[in-house]
């Protein structure tokens, strides 16, 4: 056996021990990304799994909210129509107060219901009003005013002149006899049914809804 310095020998031993663990270590670095790889992939399956619950979540508030929209503004034009087979039936002479007292009208949605004449002037309202109220330039009004257009209309929130609320305007055309235009009938839907309903959805500390 060839003669090894002291200083030599320890080298020769250490890089002879460093081979040895070379596969432990190699071994150690493979576990250690396999483990890595599959946290990673644990990581990514649960992060898929959460988005496609939260889209599952979403879809359904959506469609939740959707159909309580439109379940509302349904009956808001059952309403209407309620109104005018009234109106037409008694010749236009129309008792909304009365019939408000009587609960025909869902005072949880409604601010009002109201009749304009041709002229856009108020002539019935269920609110109590005094003095002329022109609401000839109100949009909910000058849509029907063409023939034809006796179809239900929803209006952008405006401030009402009779509750002094901020309401949406569901309306449709009064047709006189003859197809001539004879007024509009109008349902004033509180636009705070529809944030007490959206306020009360738990969509988590980060959600919202508009």
């Amino acid at each position: 056996m060839p003669f090894i310095r002291p200083s030599k020998r320890a080298a020769f031993w250490s890089a002879s021990w460093l081979l040895r663990q070379l596969p432990i270590w190699l071994l150690a670095a493979i576990l250690l990304v396999t483990i890595w790889l599959h946290t990673w992939d644990l990581i990514e399956d649960n992060r898929a799994r959460d988005l496609a619950r939260a889209e599952v979540d979403i879809a359904n508030l959506a469609r939740l909210s959707q159909e309580h929209a439109e379940r509302t503004f349904h009956n808001a034009d059952h309403t209407l129509r309620m109104v005018l087979m009234q109106f037409h039936e008694h010749q236009g002479r129309v008792d909304l107060q009365r019939m408000s007292a009587l609960g025909l009208f869902d005072s949880h949605i409604l601010l009002q219901v109201s009749v304009l004449d041709a002229q856009g002037l108020l002539r019935h309202s269920s609110l109590p009003y005094s003095g002329r109220i022109d609401l000839s330039q109100g949009e909910h009004f000058k849509v029907h005013v063409a023939p034809g257009q006796d179809g239900l209309y929803i209006s952008r929130p405006l401030l009402d002149q009779v509750s002094g609320k901020w309401s949406i305007q569901a309306s449709r055309r009064i047709t006189g006899p003859h197809g001539e235009f004879a007024g509009v009938v109008v349902a004033s839907l509180d636009p705070r049914y529809f944030t007490r309903f959206y306020g009360d959805l738990d969509l988590g500390k980060q959600g919202s809804a508009a």
